[in-house]
């Protein structure tokens, strides 16, 4: 077994699920590879009964299109072939399952259920494929706000499987979502432990890191525990120096304490990489309101915007502070830039009809509130 890492769009090393594949076996005829898409040498290996050893060995899959135009093209593809295995085995459980993933991946998540349910009737608990099957119908229950069926979905797979990391990874989740903070609490700190063993998956690597972290944090900032939660964020940033949430979260709560000068280094940090840049900014902007005042932030976020000209969350910014400091024009025009960038943001033209109707512009501030109501219900 060789892993195949495979980083997300741009090749973010924050977003990079590794995938276990049997890559190296002897050179028999009846060691064949099955499926039409996502094929398998697996299930040859067992019937003769091969065993698999894993390896340390990764390879990095690179050069994916992540355009919407390649992943449409993608798309298509893939559903093609998936169907076609179907019509072929109808009852196959990895046919069924890929066709759940695959649904889960483009956020149908209605039609995901529907072909992971009827994966895990017909799969046996051994099949490799069975505690990812869990986790995505899971995770498509709480997409589709059905927190109670897949808190019965966690027992059942943890009873299954224990120790699996997603899985426990996904029922904190749950916990969360129902507002068990506590278990969530508990939960994630197991995610956070080593592995008891090891076995065929496919799993994003920041579910057992820094990602379980990230929530865990946020999980103690409810429960109102702030040294908790820093500590998890200053945690994330020794392992993951770019990881942008993390900073801005220990900016914010360095900002809380007046620890300026810490910030300060926090912020220049984001703002000597053009990707974080505007964040940068941003959190600059927060550092100058408070220790100056709503004016020496507006500059900071004209500074911004000299730089990072198509940045939304300056604009954003730099609205709310000129609509609190009553400066009604000039929010109005940095809202028309943003809505002229994001023409489909319903905040944003919510916001601009507050502004509108504040300088008394009530039919245009009608219109805009309309707009924002259309765009929220879809």
């Amino acid at each position: 077994m060789i892993q195949v890492h495979c980083p997300g769009p741009g090749g973010d090393l924050h977003d990079v699920t590794a995938v276990d594949h049997v890559k190296l076996f002897r050179n028999r005829p009846d060691l064949t590879f099955e499926h039409r898409i996502h094929e398998q040498i697996l299930p040859a290996i067992r019937r003769v009964g091969g065993k698999v050893e894993f390896t340390d060995i990764y390879v990095v899959h690179s050069g994916a299109d992540h355009t919407p135009a390649g992943r449409e093209r993608k798309l298509e593809r893939d559903f093609k072939l998936l169907h076609l295995d179907l019509a072929e085995r109808p009852d196959h459980p990895f046919v069924l399952f890929n066709l759940g993933m695959t649904y889960a991946d483009t956020q149908q998540h209605r039609a995901a259920s529907h072909w992971l349910n009827r994966c895990l009737e017909v799969s046996q608990p051994q099949e490799s494929h069975v505690r990812k099957a869990y986790a995505l119908l899971i995770y498509s229950k709480l997409q589709l706000g059905e927190r109670d069926a897949a808190a019965q979905l966690c027992q059942r797979g943890r009873e299954l499987f224990p120790d699996d990391k997603e899985l426990q990874f996904r029922q904190a989740m749950v916990a969360h979502e129902l507002g068990q903070l506590d278990q969530a609490v508990a939960l994630y700190r197991e995610v956070l432990t080593a592995a008891k063993d090891r076995h065929f998956a496919s799993v994003d690597v920041g579910l057992t890191g820094f990602k379980a972290r990230h929530n865990l944090a946020i999980v103690y900032e409810e429960l109102g525990q702030q040294a908790l939660a820093e500590n998890e964020w200053r945690t994330i940033v020794s392992e993951q120096p770019d990881y942008v949430p993390a900073r801005i979260s220990i900016i914010d709560c360095l900002i809380r304490r007046s620890e300026f000068h810490e910030a300060e280094d926090h912020v220049r940090h984001l703002r000597a990489h053009l990707t974080t840049m505007s964040d940068g900014y941003r959190m600059d902007a927060r550092l100058a309101e408070a220790r100056h005042g709503v004016e020496a932030a507006i500059h900071v976020l004209n500074q911004g915007l000299s730089e990072c000209s198509d940045s939304a969350e300056l604009l954003r910014e730099l609205a709310r502070l000129l609509h609190a400091s009553e400066q009604y024009e000039l929010a109005l025009g940095v809202l028309d830039r943003l809505v002229a960038q994001l023409p489909d943001d319903a905040p944003a033209w919510h916001n601009r009809g507050v502004i509108l109707a504040q300088l008394h512009r009530s039919d245009e501030s009608q219109f805009a509130f309309s707009r924002a109501n259309a765009l929220r219900q879809g």
